[in-house]
């Protein structure tokens, strides 16, 4: 009976909206049409938030609501996805408050590289803070762990919104790996096949690109000739979620020496960080 309040308690205390256009998938077979409204509804109802989108943001969100010519017929349960999401909020705003009102959009996908490698969710908040957009397929075997792997890691990215800017690669190489661990505390469980994978031998190879991480540090992630990519998704040469599973080293290790609780380490500089980070390894990564 005390858990029970404690729980109604909690959710009374956190301000969050779930809205999903998942629904739209089933009157309609018409891709185009259904992308439309998708996106002519959303506007409607979050006036203020897509007046304020960045042109990142914007083509995101323009991207994600492309729709294939052929939809394949899914049985969306969308009140258990919302259940979903709306644990894990609770949970993450009991461990981390946030001091505003939580927004989540949910949107249908069919990208391949969403349901091969994100399990059938993808995650993104948009800088100007306060919303999740949320991408998903329920098609595929693990999308509800996805789905509460993606809840934490984007809620402590809206979080880092109401304290820092998000725009360099030295912050986001951080502030990924504060999402990540702090998705690690969350939801715990099976870990992101970009922390799963680290072992000893892995974490060498990772480690040796910090010094390509210092030199790009201040450099800005959003223009053409960035490094982010490369240092973030990988390529031929840098190992696939390079910069996801190096921030979360660096997060995993400084909370073995300080403990930090999460306001204290969320609202720190990302270069305190990386230097208290560095501190720790002494000579050993540069």
């Amino acid at each position: 009976m005390v858990s029970l309040l404690l729980i109604n308690v909690n959710k009374l205390s956190m301000d969050y909206n779930i809205v999903s256009f998942l629904s739209l998938l089933k009157y309609n077979f018409d891709s185009n049409l259904i992308s439309n409204n998708i996106r002519n509804e959303a506007k409607i109802l979050f006036p203020e938030l897509f007046s304020s989108l960045s042109q990142d943001d914007s083509e995101y969100f323009w991207n994600v609501t492309q729709l294939p010519d052929k939809i394949p017929v899914i049985n969306y349960n969308e009140s258990e996805i919302k259940l979903i999401i709306e644990d894990i909020l609770i949970k993450s705003n009991k461990k981390l408050p946030l001091p505003k009102k939580i927004n989540i959009i949910v949107l249908p996908t069919f990208y391949k590289f969403f349901l091969e490698e994100l399990d059938g969710v993808m995650g993104y908040a948009p800088t100007i803070g306060g919303t999740i957009f949320i991408s998903i397929n329920t098609s595929t075997e693990n999308w509800k762990k996805s789905l509460q792997d993606t809840i934490a890691h984007e809620y402590h990215h809206v979080i880092i919104h109401e304290y820092h800017n998000w725009e360099t690669i030295g912050q986001i190489l951080i502030f990924e790996g504060l999402a990540e661990y702090f998705r690690d505390e969350i939801v715990g469980g099976k870990k992101s096949p970009w922390i799963e994978k680290i072992n000893k031998e892995y974490e060498k190879t990772l480690i040796s690109f910090v010094p390509e991480f210092a030199n790009n540090w201040n450099q800005n992630a959003f223009l053409e000739d960035s490094q982010y990519d490369a240092l973030f998704m990988g390529d031929e040469i840098h190992p696939q979620w390079l910069g996801y599973s190096l921030g979360y080293i660096i997060i995993r290790d400084i909370q073995e020496k300080y403990k930090f609780s999460w306001i204290e380490i969320t609202k720190k500089e990302p270069l305190e960080i990386w230097q208290l980070w560095l501190d720790i390894k002494k000579d050993k990564v540069l």
